[in-house]
């Protein structure tokens, strides 16, 4: 585990100034797209893509550390059960569930459960539904050991663009997602196929 902990932009800055560190980075983000997604674009496109991407952030006005650090660790899993690696951000004020509690979607459980949705018993946060400008001055905690940092920023980078390689189209997908849950909500949890969310979407 590393413990000299970097803000995001600190490790951009880090790599960055290392030829050598930059140009595993883009392979390691290419080879990591290549096995999940089948590749969405060439080594090349990949290059120029994370480069502005990259650019982008360092743009960002200096903020403060957001309340949630960013986290890099293993996770298992639940179908293959293979280990890989995961960022997210951390809740400092999680609460550990009542032992014999059992999790309830909402609040007013019934006795012997407990809200599952309420933050406070959320260890973990997805990292994909942040804003860049909030995140980018955040502590990168590293729970891997002997992850190289162009590693860690390759996997932080990726996660960045699950919704976008822009901030602002990263944003207009969450908005277009919010809305499509709570016209969802408004329609008493009406289903959606796959085909249609994804028009719904525009994916």
């Amino acid at each position: 585990m590393k413990t000299n902990f970097l803000t995001l932009r600190q490790l951009i800055n880090l790599v960055e100034c290392r030829e050598e560190w930059k140009a595993r980075l883009f392979k390691y983000i290419y080879k990591n797209d290549l096995k999940n997604w089948g590749g969405r674009c060439s080594e090349e496109t990949t290059i120029k893509t994370y480069s502005k991407l990259i650019d982008e952030l360092k743009s960002k006005p200096k903020s403060k550390s957001y309340k949630f650090p960013i986290v890099v660790k293993k996770t298992c899993q639940m179908i293959e059960k293979k280990d890989f690696i995961e960022v997210c951000l951390l809740n400092l004020k999680y609460v550990k569930p009542a032992k014999g509690l059992k999790p309830w979607g909402g609040r007013n459980c019934p006795e012997g459960y407990y809200n599952c949705n309420a933050n406070k018993y959320n260890q973990y946060f997805a990292v994909g539904c942040s804003n860049w400008s909030d995140i980018i001055d955040t502590k990168i905690i590293v729970k891997v050991k002997g992850l190289e940092w162009w590693k860690v920023l390759g996997e932080i980078l990726w996660e960045l663009t699950f919704y976008g390689f822009t901030e602002e189209s990263h944003e207009k997908f969450i908005t277009k997602l919010e809305k499509s849950l709570l016209e969802s909500k408004r329609n008493k949890g009406k289903s959606y196929t796959l085909e249609e969310f994804k028009e719904k979407l525009k994916l």
